[in-house]
């Protein structure tokens, strides 16, 4: 049916209902009135309401390609900035197990070297000097727990002892103070020489001064009345010795001497 068809069949539609509202009364024509405004009003209504819908759905739509075109553009962003930074990482090569424990075994096989080479040094380091000869100082390096002067006899005795026995002197005080320090820390004390043992000389006997001396047995001749000792010194002053220079002398055991260690 075309558009002509439709307005002559709404026009005769039209003519039909004048003719009709002509015949009736005006009650009922004003009735009939009524009923044709409300419905070119609800008419009007529904295709404006039909527009409006039309309109939001075209609306949607056109929101719905939007967020669609950012959301693919954001994906394509995302992997465009994953491949960048994939670039930019240098390949990371598995580690060679086999390579790490060669490498561990050598750095802990030259760990233990130098710690055994430190130990053997420290412990087999001594000085050697030929009998009546003396020596300069000779490097010690002593962390005992009573320090003593440095070059002084003290010094010396409790090195050397250290030394021969492992064991540091425990007390403190001169020379002539060592005797009693060697009772009071339950040490042996004897007139008869001893090795190894520390020699204490009271003050004036056989040459100490006036706070005495001390020095470590190193061999003893017991020929004769008096036995003698050959002793290791610091601060000995009579035999080309003195301040921190190590030197050798002999001693007589006797009034005056005293012989003390720790067995």
């Amino acid at each position: 049916m075309t558009e002509q068809d439709k307005h002559s069949q709404a026009q005769g539609g039209e003519d039909d209902v004048v003719q009709h509202f002509q015949g009736l009364s005006n009650e009922n024509a004003q009735l009939v009135d009524n009923l044709r405004e409300a419905y070119s009003l609800t008419r009007v209504r529904r295709a404006r309401a039909l527009a409006q819908a039309r309109q939001r759905i075209q609306y949607e739509l056109q929101a719905s390609d939007t967020r669609r075109i950012v959301e693919v553009d954001s994906i394509n962003a995302l992997a465009s900035t994953s491949k960048k930074i994939k670039a930019l990482i240098p390949d990371i090569k598995k580690p060679n197990r086999l390579g790490w424990l060669f490498n561990t075994c050598v750095a802990a096989a030259l760990l233990i070297v130098m710690v055994g080479s430190m130990i053997l040094v420290y412990g087999y380091r001594q000085t050697s000097t030929s009998v009546g000869s003396k020596s300069n100082n000779p490097t010690v390096t002593v962390a005992a727990p009573t320090q003593w002067p440095k070059g002084e006899d003290t010094y010396w005795a409790n090195y050397r002892f250290h030394q021969l026995t492992g064991r540091w002197i425990p007390w403190r005080g001169s020379p002539n103070q060592w005797v009693t320090g060697a009772q009071t820390h339950g040490w042996q004390v004897s007139a008869e020489p001893h090795i190894p043992a520390i020699l204490v000389l009271m003050p004036g006997v056989q040459g100490a001064g006036g706070v005495g001396h001390v020095a470590v047995v190193e061999k003893i001749d017991s020929n004769g009345q008096s036995p003698s000792v050959y002793t290791s010194n610091y601060g000995w002053y009579t035999n080309g010795g003195g301040k921190g220079i190590l030197s050798y002398a002999n001693f007589t055991a006797g009034n005056g001497a005293y012989f003390i260690w720790l067995d």
